[in-house]
């Protein structure tokens, strides 16, 4: 499951002139009535915030002289990823870990601050986890003990998206570098770069299966890479979609990828990875973007933006069929589909776990909302002014505030 803030700026695309408009409206109103304003809560908010403490006298938007008081590194939840009993849900700049034996009363067994930028993709192999964290790599952890997660080591070579890893390997999808890198990680201290596949566009995400790497590449499609050498990996073809291809899910001889606003779901034949085909396709009626699929069996989860998931009969893989629709809590960011269990990270939610036994009706069996809700909320109660500055987001207060802000951050933590 993977999602990147690349994506996520993708998404603003659509709403450009909505944001414009409010831009301009809230300045227009500022300058009059002599205030400060929050940036729009419409327009895409940065999930990193530094808490600040702001002098009585510069409340009159002097912003230069202030002094950082602590983090807040909680936000968005991005990647879910399940194993068994264990679920790895991304919380802004941390990874919470969840026993989700009893899907209706998930527990928090372990919460791990990653790095300083937002968690975009997880993967889990055995007992190895690879959190990936935009433009500071991967941090890789030994979860053994899922109580007490131990880090072992990092990869570092480029903006990266998403991965897939298989035995000693990892595949990357290196945004920055525009390629797709093989790692050996069999000593996961030690992360090495065997490899590489150039390309001429980002990679968003990547799905190994046998000898063949899949590749999403935006609006250069679906890639396959030849990776029977893992030191020479060998580009075969692409099929481009129509839109965006964030996502791919891989299974048989059928490859299922997310592609944004408009272009939903498409199912491409890879029976022979240098000639593939369409063979069916979905787009939702409320053409909502589809950042993400998850397939088992005769169905398909795909989210569906604001819309929350739909659930698709793909028995006739040429003719994909809405069965149903979910709308989640915020917006549906990815899933994963396990014993008729949904598990979705929810942007401004957390993890929502839905009942999917019935196809038709699926049903709420819990919601753990994150920190991220409380944190706006609350610290605009307190009288913090949100402002952005150099792409972070930053609350500003006066210093009589510092004493309730320690206490605000501890109880937020609790309430979570």
């Amino acid at each position: 499951m993977k999602f990147s803030n690349l994506r996520r700026k993708k998404k603003l695309e659509t709403i450009f002139c909505i944001c414009v408009f409010t831009f301009l409206l809230t300045s227009i109103v500022g300058y009059i009535f002599n205030i400060v304003l929050e940036e729009p809560v419409d327009c895409e908010p940065n999930n990193d915030a530094e808490i600040m403490d702001l002098p009585l006298s510069s409340a009159n938007g002097d912003f230069e002289n202030v002094n950082t008081i602590g983090n807040w590194s909680y936000g968005a939840s991005q990647i879910i990823e399940v194993r068994g009993d264990i679920a790895y849900l991304s919380s802004g700049l941390r990874v919470i870990i969840l026993n989700i034996s009893d899907p209706e009363h998930p527990v928090e067994v372990a919460d791990i601050y990653i790095t300083d930028r937002d968690v975009e993709d997880i993967d889990v192999e055995g007992n190895t986890a690879y959190f990936v964290s935009d433009a500071n790599g991967v941090f890789i952890y030994n979860v053994t003990d899922v109580n007490n997660p131990k880090r072992l080591g990092h990869y570092l070579n480029g903006t990266t998206f998403g991965v897939d890893a298989v035995g000693n390997y990892l595949y990357v999808a290196d945004g920055s570098n525009k390629q797709l890198e093989v790692v050996d990680v069999s000593d996961p201290t030690n992360p090495t770069l065997l490899g590489y596949e150039q390309f001429d566009y980002y990679a968003y995400d990547v799905f190994v299966l046998s000898n063949t790497a899949y590749v999403a590449s935006g609006p250069k499609g679906l890639r396959t890479v030849n990776i029977t050498d893992p030191a020479n990996p060998d580009y075969m073809s692409n099929y481009e979609t129509d839109m965006n291809t964030w996502e791919v899910v891989v299974i048989d001889d059928l490859a299922y990828t997310a592609n944004g606003i408009m272009d939903g779901l498409k199912i491409i034949n890879v029976s022979d990875p240098y000639a593939m085909t369409l063979k069916g396709s979905y787009t939702s009626i409320s053409w909502g973007e589809v950042y993400d699929v998850d397939v088992s069996g005769d169905y398909a989860y795909i989210t569906n933006q604001s819309d929350g998931i739909d659930i698709l009969n793909i028995s006739d893989p040429a003719n994909p069929e809405l069965m149903s629709s979910y709308d989640t809590y915020n917006e549906a960011l990815t899933s994963y589909y396990q014993s008729d269990v949904l598990y979705v990270a929810d942007e401004g939610g957390g993890l929502v776990i839905v009942n999917v036994t019935d196809k038709l009706n699926p049903e709420l069996y819990s919601q753990l909302i994150l920190p991220e809700y409380y944190k706006i909320k609350q610290f605009e109660e307190l009288g913090f002014v949100r402002k952005r500055k150099k792409g972070r987001s930053y609350l500003y207060g006066s210093s009589d505030k510092l004493r309730k802000i320690y206490a605000l951050l501890r109880d937020v933590k609790e309430a979570s």
